[in-house]
């Protein structure tokens, strides 16, 4: 606990004005694209509804710049991976950081609602610019996306472009990698309002089955004949939410500063069994034609190196061990109190005023110093965290290493460090390749 909060306290020491700027930089351009989303939206709903997804991208480029504006201050990292000199192998990597990050971010992003909380400004936004006559007679329709035909439609061609993108980038020039990003995004930002409607979809038609009635009959029934018992399931439901989300939460971030990083455990390769069906699937894939194969094969890479990341940074926090991870938990709580404490006392500093004509007016100027002092503090807690877990498992691997040597017989277990897609580095050895 003492190594992560010491590496939390240099990153702030030393990047708070770095920090700082970037996280006002995505403020501003989630406002920005809100803003011309909203006014988009008056003469094209569906064009409006696609440009809600640039807030999504403001704060991705704005949080995974903060990441990386912290790799230089963390030891373990920066000994096995610098940070390269070249700024155009920086810039590579961070464009190559934000696609490689859009999944989990954009997961996380709506999970944790913050993409509702863009969907709510924009549709007040929306509003008031109708009310004002800035659009035609009727109210604009703000709920023109999700598991829709066009919808679906532009979420295929994004990810083919993107996909097509990837497989001839080295031929094309650089620029081509801001288009890329943007493909990248809108088809996740796609996916990801379409996953949201087809969950809420089961959800529904679960509430219908017969079931489910039970359930509610049980709880009803029991808490007639067994008030304890009744008391007790709903505490455990109360109870039980928040502290998954209280520990879901770190491991969220810890998970995209993972992927951001590029930093992942291999676990031991096991040897497995091949059965006759997977034997039989094999040969019947290689009397496949040599495109379709070719086709298939970068298709399934495209799709994996989105997982995969996700994965190895997930098992990374995992090995930290139950100490750090209670440690990490605590600390990244106690930031969650502070932003409370934060927005309390200014309500109290403030005192009392009219609703209509002061907090609606105020509220955003007022309420934006919280993030401002909160956000740098959490990310670098989150870094050293990050940091930390991988000195731990360099020092398993370590020791693996020597008991190897001595002759124990311990499996091999390798750990490495990899820009996904690209390249990595071996922890044992020290050694990075790549191109950043």
């Amino acid at each position: 606990m003492i190594r992560m909060l010491r590496t939390a306290g240099v990153v702030l020491v030393r990047r708070w004005p770095a920090l700082l700027a970037w996280l006002l930089a995505g403020i501003l351009g989630r406002y920005l694209a809100i803003m011309l989303a909203s006014f988009v939206a008056q003469w094209s709903t569906y064009l409006g509804a696609l440009l809600v997804g640039l807030g999504a991208l403001a704060k991705l480029l704005s949080f995974v710049a903060m990441f990386l504006v912290m790799r230089s201050e963390l030891e373990t990292l920066g000994a096995l991976a610098p940070t390269p000199a070249d700024p155009r192998r920086r810039r590579s990597f961070f464009l190559d950081a934000v696609m490689t990050a859009t999944v989990p971010f954009l997961l996380f992003y709506e999970i944790w609602g913050y993409l509702d909380e863009d969907w709510i400004d924009y549709a007040r936004r929306v509003t008031e610019l109708w009310l004002g006559g800035a659009g035609g007679e009727d109210l604009p329709d703000i709920s023109v996306l999700g598991a829709s035909i066009p919808a679906i439609v532009t979420a295929v061609v994004a990810f083919g472009l993107r996909w097509a993108w990837a497989r001839r980038r080295d031929r094309l020039p650089r620029w081509t990698q801001w288009p890329a990003v943007l493909c990248e995004v809108l088809w996740t930002y796609l996916f990801v309002l379409m996953l949201d409607d087809a969950l809420a979809a089961v959800w529904n038609w679960i509430q219908t089955r017969v079931v489910f009635g039970w359930i509610g009959d049980l709880r009803s029934w029991l808490g007639e004949v067994a008030a304890p018992v009744a008391q007790v399931w709903t505490s455990l439901e109360e109870v039980g939410g928040d502290v998954i989300e209280l520990v879901a939460l770190p491991f969220a971030w810890i998970t995209i500063a993972g992927v951001v990083y590029g930093v992942a455990i291999e676990a031991a390769r096991r040897r497995r069994r091949r059965l006759r069906a997977i034997e039989a699937a094999r040969r019947g894939w290689d009397r496949m034609p040599v495109v379709v194969r070719r086709g298939a094969t970068g298709l399934w890479e495209e799709l994996t190196e989105r997982v995969v990341p996700m994965g190895k940074a997930f098992t990374l926090a995992l090995r930290a061990g139950p100490v750090l991870v209670g440690a990490y938990v605590l600390c990244y709580s106690v930031t969650l109190l502070l932003e409370q404490l934060l927005r309390g006392g200014i309500i109290r500093v403030v005192g009392p005023h009219d609703l209509q004509t002061f907090w609606q007016v105020a509220d955003t100027m007022l309420f934006v110093l919280i993030p401002l002092i909160v956000e740098p503090v959490r990310l670098a807690i989150v870094a050293g965290a990050y940091d930390t877990t991988l000195e731990h498992v360099v020092i398993e691997r370590s020791s693996e290493r020597e008991a190897q040597e001595a002759g124990a017989d311990n499996g091999d277990v390798d750990v490495e460090s990899e820009r996904p897609g690209i390249g990595g580095h071996d922890i044992g050895d020290h050694e990075f390749e790549g191109r950043g």
